[in-house]
């Protein structure tokens, strides 16, 4: 079996996933929250940009190293792995190659921009759950760069998850 990697991201409805590289994502609903808990609690593996992990694991109290990670990150050469955490070097390592050695099947990524850009530009997303929360930042960091390459994106669901406008979409890429 191939592995499938499911990328996850919360947005504003200005398309935006954070104010800053710090932003801790205690905006999004207590709906996304649990949606999110659920696919990655079926998850072989995590893949995680080191700012985010770092913001996940100073900000959540439960914040628990149960989970496999894999972090994406240019502070290694290629790969370094410490308290059940694969720091690894996307540019200089086979991430892919990574995923099929330890066979890892089930694979959820969370951004930032950078590494969503990055599994999008090694073809390493087959498909993408965006939760469209309705607030509006202004200013911020948007979920893909102005450089990310072409992908067709087809929309597969729609998902109210709450009264309050909280809209779940899910998209295949190829």
């Amino acid at each position: 079996m191939m592995p499938r990697y499911t990328g996850f991201a919360v947005v504003t409805v200005d398309g935006k996933i954070a104010r800053n590289d710090s932003h801790y994502v205690d905006w999004s609903s207590r709906e996304d929250k649990i949606f999110l808990k659920k696919k990655l609690d079926a998850s072989d593996v995590i893949v995680i940009g080191r700012k985010t992990f770092n913001t996940l694991k100073s900000r959540t109290k439960k914040f628990s190293l149960s989970r496999r990670y894999i972090v994406l990150t240019h502070r290694v050469k290629k790969t370094v792995e410490r308290n059940n955490v694969l720091y690894c070097n996307a540019d200089a390592v086979s991430l892919d190659g990574i995923i099929r050695e330890r066979k890892y099947r089930r694979i959820s990524v969370l951004g930032g921009a950078h590494v969503y850009q990055t599994m999008l530009d090694r073809g390493l997303l087959d498909e993408f759950y965006i939760t469209v929360e309705p607030i509006i930042f202004g200013k911020g960091i948007s979920l893909l760069s102005d450089s990310v390459a072409k992908h067709t994106w087809k929309l597969v669901s729609v998902k109210h998850l709450n009264r309050s406008g909280t809209l779940l979409l899910r998209y295949n890429i190829s």
